[in-house]
């Protein structure tokens, strides 16, 4: 959808920033945006001061929340500096839908005809993102959202964002909490599957881990789901990993598999 809205402008947006970083590593997220605003040639635009000030008071705030507060920061920096120059350009806010880094919303430099076009295709923000987009100025930035999130209110693609970074971090119950939701998340949904075995693994429950295997064997050689070879792979490392006991369904997992040269 990304390729298909962007190739109807006239000229191609460009993204504030297609990183991704750490948001409590506030050195890092200096270091990241400083570059991303550098290639708009913005070098000079980045507003560490206001970074640094929301990083000492964010305490104990989600990181998604955290990562898309910094972002929306730089952005409205980067569009003061425009307009003090004259130029009609601004960063604006889009659904995740054009983001290069899916979890974030996708801030693209863009001029009123094209931010209007852009609108007109992608429909309504998410209310957090609209209060974002609307701030003219450093001062009209609100506060972090500091309101618990809720995972009953996330898309799927969002739980798997957050329940990968979880299972990264080790906050494996952060994680489980999440992989409910994520195996919604259509084909990346197979793959979630998958990390929710592993982070139940990892926590050391390995009698919750097999039973979870075996649920997900089952379903896949059903045939109810389209898999590629790598996740079936995949499965059977995992049959070893958890040193199960089950020659039968190993077996036909291995016979969904091209023959090995």
């Amino acid at each position: 959808m990304r390729d298909r809205l962007l190739a109807t402008l006239q000229t191609q947006p460009s993204d504030l920033s297609d990183a991704w970083w750490h948001g409590a590593d506030i050195e890092t997220t200096l270091d990241v945006l400083r570059e991303s605003l550098a290639s708009h040639g913005l070098g000079d635009a980045l507003p560490e001061a206001r970074l640094r000030a929301d990083h000492a008071d964010e305490l104990d705030v989600d990181e998604d929340v955290l990562r898309e507060h910094q972002l929306a920061v730089t952005a409205v920096a980067a569009n003061e500096r425009l307009a003090e120059r004259g130029d009609v350009r601004r960063f604006r806010c889009f659904d995740r839908t054009l983001a290069v880094e899916k979890g974030d919303p996708a801030w693209l430099l863009v001029t009123p005809e094209e931010h209007a076009r852009l609108r007109a295709e992608t429909g309504a923000l998410h209310p957090r993102d609209a209060i974002y987009d609307a701030a003219r100025t450093l001062a009209d930035v609100p506060a972090i959202d500091r309101t618990p999130v809720s995972v009953e209110t996330l898309a799927p693609w969002e739980a798997r964002s957050r329940a990968a970074a979880a299972l990264a971090e080790q906050r494996y119950s952060d994680a489980l909490r999440l992989w409910p939701i994520a195996v919604r998340d259509g084909d990346h949904g197979l793959l979630a599957e998958l990390d929710w075995i592993e982070t139940l693994r990892r926590a050391g429950d390995r009698e919750a881990a097999i039973a979870r295997w075996q649920l997900t064997a089952d379903r896949w050689l059903s045939g109810e789901r389209a898999v590629w070879d790598t996740q079936w792979t995949r499965l059977l490392k995992l049959h070893s990993t958890l040193k199960l006991d089950d020659a039968d369904r190993r077996a036909r997992i291995e016979a969904r598999l091209p023959p090995r040269r």
